[in-house]
């Protein structure tokens, strides 16, 4: 008998470690590749107050100059929608849809073969020159579309907090934004993007 409660005992461990006895699991959105949410007035004064599940990510470093020195800018682009990234904009195209881009700008002496690494991204200084850029973030930047237009709105100019890179697995990173504008304007998420490929 009781080598029988014992051998019970043991399968009721082996069951809730599989997950199988009812255990806590991570809760993510369906597509599991993140969520946000925002609330913010663009500058025609459109009010947007709403949660994004992110449908589609994609990212890819381009080769800039600033002041005339080189520096590296990881564009990530998020959307609620999906889209060819290789063959189309991730702009929105009806007031259903919205977009968010990320800027980062990578570490001195960084290429464009440099993967992102993981690390924390804090906000440039607005107007700074070069050497104040690196390893900072750039932009983010929401894209709505609204009267048959689209609207951008940057939500890093005068915010506090950071983009976080929290993992880099080949062509496949994760991350999380949390920015607060000095007037209230903020963003907060999670996502996981991919490679763009280049043309």
């Amino acid at each position: 008998m009781t080598k029988k409660i014992i051998a019970l005992m043991l399968l009721a461990v082996t069951l809730t470690a599989c997950g199988g006895g009812g255990g806590t699991t991570t809760k993510t959105d369906a597509s599991g590749l993140g969520k946000f949410s925002m609330d913010f007035k663009t500058k025609a004064k459109t009010e947007v107050k709403k949660d994004f599940e992110v449908k589609k990510g994609v990212f890819l470093p381009l080769a800039i100059n600033v002041d005339s020195k080189p520096i590296i800018r990881y564009i990530i682009e998020l959307t609620d929608f999906e889209f060819d990234p290789n063959s189309s904009s991730a702009k929105p195209k009806d007031d259903k849809q919205t977009s968010i881009e990320i800027a980062l700008f990578g570490d001195a002496g960084d290429t464009a073969e440099t993967p992102l690494r993981v690390k924390t991204f804090e906000v440039a200084p607005p107007f700074a020159k070069v050497d104040e850029k690196y390893g900072k973030v750039s932009n983010v930047a929401v894209t709505i579309f609204k009267d048959g237009k689209t609207e951008e709105t940057s939500l890093s100019y005068n915010a506090k907090g950071t983009v976080k890179i929290n993992s880099v697995a080949g062509e496949t990173i994760t991350g999380e934004v949390d920015l607060t504008q000095d007037d209230g304007a903020k963003i907060k998420g999670n996502f996981t993007a991919q490679m763009k490929k280049k043309k």
